[in-house]
């Protein structure tokens, strides 16, 4: 039970850094394009 539980404790924290980092991507492509609109 606990092994299990360690595991999908794991599987939680590789999914949230992933979706993590690709909010960051977006955050950081939205920008590059709002600074390219503006200029």
């Amino acid at each position: 039970m606990a092994s299990s539980y360690s595991k999908r404790r794991s599987r939680l924290r590789i999914y949230f850094t992933t979706v993590k980092k690709k909010n960051h991507a977006l955050h950081c492509h939205y920008k590059i394009n709002f600074l390219r609109f503006r200029l």
